[in-house]
């Protein structure tokens, strides 16, 4: 007797044993991912509330995707019950986009698959997965902090209110580096997640402002050492701009000729020396 055979004599319409990967098994995913679970399930889920590390090996079939669902599934339910203290789930599987990316990098034969993989490091999957993380929380954030594919994961407004300037800035920073959302240009994904986080930024309009006023203290310098000192060499005007950052407060300016500086937590710092001189 056939297997179809088999089916078709107790009425089954689906062999259930069919699919081997358990992705795309749905008799799995409709009736197993709740009642059915490994001997050794407790041990590997764990407590989320107090999460541990657990590595599992197997040969193709064995259950590895099995227990990946399982746990993805387990742990929506439990961020669903507890709010305050959920788990961020990554679901680092695919590795060909990365590869891909990866390789466009490279040159001659290095390119080529099994060179490339030679090349992979471990510090190239820690890109990835925080890739993928923020990635995703950059765009729950645009999407008003609801995430489609994971309802467990929405993010309230109050929380991003919570959030101090210093945090914002990080998360900006991060997005800056790992946000790879194909949907969008890279300076609208990252001003639109600037926008929802309402982060401002007042440096931006004193960059220019510094700049107009020592092109003006240069200039009126200029005609001042003229006036005063004739055929002598005029004066040295050394002109010192610190263009700071967001938030950040200035400690101390050394106005010296040897070197000028200006030190802060968070500043960046163009100096110019002019030295003017009569003709």
């Amino acid at each position: 007797m056939k297997v179809h055979q088999f089916l078709d004599h107790f009425g089954v319409t689906e062999n259930p044993f069919a699919e081997e990967d358990a992705q795309s098994d749905r008799v799995f995913q409709a009736h197993c991912l709740d009642g059915v679970h490994h001997a050794a399930w407790d041990k590997i889920y764990g407590n989320p509330a107090t999460p541990a590390t657990s590595v599992v090996f197997g040969e193709q079939g064995a259950g590895k995707t099995a227990l990946r669902l399982q746990i993805t599934n387990k742990l929506a339910e439990y961020n669903t019950q507890n709010p305050t203290v959920r788990a961020f789930v990554l679901e680092y599987d695919d590795f060909n986009p990365f590869l891909d990316c990866f390789r466009e990098r490279l040159s001659g034969s290095r390119r080529k698959p099994e060179k490339a993989l030679q090349n992979w490091r471990l510090w190239d999957h820690m890109d990835a997965i925080l890739t993928l993380a923020v990635t995703r929380l950059a765009d729950i954030i645009r999407n008003n902090g609801v995430d489609p594919k994971d309802p467990s994961a929405k993010i309230a407004p109050e929380a991003l209110n919570e959030l101090t300037r210093p945090q914002k800035r990080d998360l900006l920073l991060l997005a800056a580096i790992y946000d790879h959302n194909r949907d969008l240009a890279a300076k609208t994904r990252w001003s639109q997640l600037r926008a929802k986080l309402r982060f401002g930024s007042w440096s931006r309009w004193l960059t220019p402002l510094v700049s107009l006023l020592a092109m003006a203290a240069v200039l009126g310098g200029g005609c001042r050492a003229r006036q005063q000192v004739g055929n002598r060499a005029g004066r040295g005007l050394l002109v010192a701009v610190c263009l700071v950052s967001d938030a950040a407060d200035v400690d101390r300016l050394e106005d010296q000729a040897a070197g000028p500086r200006c030190r802060s937590r968070d500043i960046s710092i163009a100096l110019h020396t002019v030295e003017i001189q009569s003709r």
